[in-house]
């Protein structure tokens, strides 16, 4: 019996982790959700999941969470994680990100009974490079090298995780930025698609990123678990993409026309601190930050060339995840008729 412990289970990536494991027999799935989650439903279709309640945070309910290992194989797959395009003043996501880091790997030490600890980080740890030569996975990660609150949290968590590599099998996945169906909270991506089809996205900014289907990352790191070399990071990147041509997709695929208005890159960064200072005192996130623009701008060219290589991961085409994204939103009821 495989035992798979999923930190992050509710959120995105752990919804879809969750659909590729319910196909794989004799897997237990026990998933740490928080102790006010109240949007579980997805899971009482799946017997075979087990939720326990508590935060990465806390090193207690992180004990009492892994110590349900059982007989059989027992994996940790933290995907658990706070995302924030502030730059600055933002200590939870270093709670989140690096505490809680330090919390699971302590604990998965400490209990010894752990076949594999899988981190889930982000291309964002890596240092952008000014020109357009292709980016590879490094070998160490330094906070200093990296811009941005979130990057420089996802840089010091790599190194936790790989400071325990003589002691257990510990592999990091870092997807770019993630779109597909599935997905309870609107992740970035999908929330501007679904704003650009309800109408509610006038214009756009110049720049892109590199964008790849949830279910390939969730693939990916499934694939991990018997094909992942210990010690090492894999880049789960998908297409580098435009912001215009992304909603160019979705203007073909509705049949619609496309955003025309773009917004100069200066003058969003103009007006980038009272759009983050109205988020902060709504507590919402905000679409575009000045942090997230310079992000747009930088090279967003990463290899998937290891993970092909090593995991056989295999990125779909960004068409394909863009209609079947828009039909799960229609589906779903995310969509205006």
């Amino acid at each position: 019996m495989n035992h798979i412990f999923i930190t992050g289970i509710s959120g995105f990536l752990g919804h879809n982790l969750v659909l590729a494991l319910s196909k794989i027999e004799n897997t237990l799935i026990h998933g740490l959700v928080l102790p006010n989650e109240t949007n579980l439903s997805f899971f009482d279709a799946y017997p075979n999941v087990h939720l326990t309640r508590g935060n990465i945070c806390d090193p207690e309910d992180v004990h009492h969470f892994l110590s349900q290992q059982a007989e059989g194989r027992n994996i940790i797959i933290h995907a658990a994680g706070r995302i924030t395009t502030f730059k600055n003043n933002d200590p939870l996501t270093t709670a989140i990100n690096v505490s809680g880091t330090k919390n699971m790997v302590d604990e998965a030490i400490k209990l010894d009974g752990f076949d594999t600890f899988i981190y889930v980080s982000s291309v964002d740890a890596v240092s952008k490079r000014n020109d357009s030569a292709i980016i590879y996975e490094p070998d160490t990660y330094d906070p200093n090298d990296v811009e941005g609150v979130y990057s420089k949290s996802k840089a010091q968590a790599n190194s936790i995780v790989l400071s325990i590599k003589e002691q257990m099998r510990c592999i990091i996945v870092m997807p770019s930025a993630i779109m597909g169906p599935h997905d309870p909270f609107s992740a970035p991506i999908n929330d501007a698609i679904r704003r650009y089809i309800n109408g509610k996205l006038p214009a756009i900014v110049k720049g892109g990123y590199d964008i790849v289907d949830v279910r390939d990352v969730a693939a990916g790191i499934l694939s991990c678990i018997d094909h992942g070399e210990t010690g090492s990071s894999y880049f789960l990147s998908g297409t580098a993409i435009s912001v215009q041509d992304l909603i160019g997709l979705a203007a073909e695929i509705e049949n619609r026309q496309s955003v025309m208005r773009t917004i100069p890159h200066g003058l969003m960064k103009i007006a980038s601190p009272f759009i983050e200072l109205d988020a902060r005192l709504r507590h919402k996130t905000p679409l575009f930050t000045g942090f997230s623009m310079d992000c747009l701008k930088q090279n967003p060219t990463y290899s998937h060339a290891k993970a092909q290589h090593e995991l056989g991961y295999q990125p779909r085409d960004i068409k394909r995840t863009m209609e079947e994204t828009i039909a799960w939103m229609h589906l779903s009821g995310y969509l205006k008729r």
